[in-house]
């Protein structure tokens, strides 16, 4: 079986993780190998892990949205 290897020498838990998600029993769905790179498995996690119903701090929630609520009106003002 062809496997994707990691490109670098920190990523080993998120492409582990990212190949248990894809995988289907028997071999990888077609998606893990369409996906981009660990960077945008990176921004899905840490988007999966805070937006959680499991989160117990789901406040950082909020802090998010009004960060991100901040820094699109610095942009328009600009």
């Amino acid at each position: 079986m062809q496997v994707p290897q990691q490109r670098d020498g920190w990523s080993c838990g998120l492409h582990m993780l990212r190949f248990m998600e894809h995988w289907t029993g028997k071999e990888l769905s077609p998606q893990f190998h369409g996906m981009d790179t660990c960077t945008t498995f990176r921004a899905k996690l840490a988007s999966t892990l805070i937006n959680s119903s499991m989160n117990e701090v789901i406040n950082i929630q909020e802090d998010i949205r009004r960060i991100q609520t901040e820094q699109m009106q610095q942009k328009k003002d600009e």
